[in-house]
Formats: C-alpha cells, structure tokens, sequence
C-alpha cells in the first residue's frame, strides 16, 4: 500500500514540472533588491491632540529625513519638509540612547483635564504618552524639543 501512494506521490510531483526550460535573453537582467534609501520607513511619530482650541496634529518623521506635518480639522492639511542631516542625526543619537530605551509608557494623569495638550509618540515598537505639566525624564524633554524644532522647519 505504502509503494502505491509513493508512486501516486511521484506521478502527481511529476505531472506538475513546467515545460522544458528555454535560455534566457542576455539582455533580461533582475533588478537589484531595495534599498532602506529607495524605501524609507517610518522613523517616529507624535500627536498632539486637545487644548482648547482642538488641535490634532500628527508629525511624521521618515529615515530619510522627509517630515509630514497632518492637521486634522474643519480644513484638514498636510505640510510636507525636510530635516536637515544634522538635525536626522540629533534625533536618532537621542532614540539611541539608553535613557530613551528604559522611559515608562506614559507619564502624567491622561485623562486629569480637557483643556490639555495630550502626546503620544511612537517609534519602532515603543510608545509613549504625556500630558501638559505632566513630571517625565530629562531625555523625553530633550525629544519634545527637538521635535517641536522639527515641526516649526516645515514650511507653510
């Protein structure tokens, strides 16, 4: 029983080759794999959402530098720039650093006022979340900082 599976096995395996195989043009040639530059991933996040005025904003940050500022209200925008090489560098040393690695996911009362600015950032698989006022680690100070100098850059 076991030899007449295995040949039905073969015959089946056998039946499914393609046709014979034929030369390929000297001229066809693969494209070489993308590259993290022909592709740029999504370097970080922040959304600022709330105070009185209903600001919801939300700065995306691409490894190639590219930023997009989108302001989501009655007249929804997106404003598009550039990070400079040095500012790119200054961002990712301060996403390096082992203070950043150990932040807590969220610091202050989320939900302590309506009038409030509320952030939440993301990058890779970390996400952090803060209010106006709210105590937090020097290092997440330093990352506001550089992140509102980034949204102030683009043009608009």
């Amino acid at each position: 029983m076991k030899r007449l599976w295995l040949g039905l096995l073969l015959l089946v395996l056998a039946s499914c080759g393609g046709a014979t195989p034929t030369s390929v043009p000297a001229t066809a040639t693969t494209a070489p794999t993308a590259t993290s530059a022909a592709n740029p991933e999504v370097l970080l996040t922040f959304a600022q959402t709330g105070g009185i005025a209903g600001i919801n904003e939300t700065l995306t940050i691409w490894s190639d530098g590219k930023l997009e500022l989108a302001s989501v209200s009655a007249a929804s925008t997106l404003r598009v720039g550039a990070a400079t090489p040095e500012q790119l560098t200054a961002l990712q040393t301060i996403l390096n650093d082992p203070a950043f690695a150990s932040l807590a996911p969220s610091y202050g009362d989320l939900g302590s006022c309506c009038d409030m600015f509320s952030y939440t950032l993301t990058t890779g698989n970390k996400s952090i979340a803060t209010i106006d006022g709210a105590a937090y680690p020097e290092i997440l100070a330093k990352l506001f900082e550089q992140l509102q100098t980034l949204k102030q850059s683009i043009p608009q």
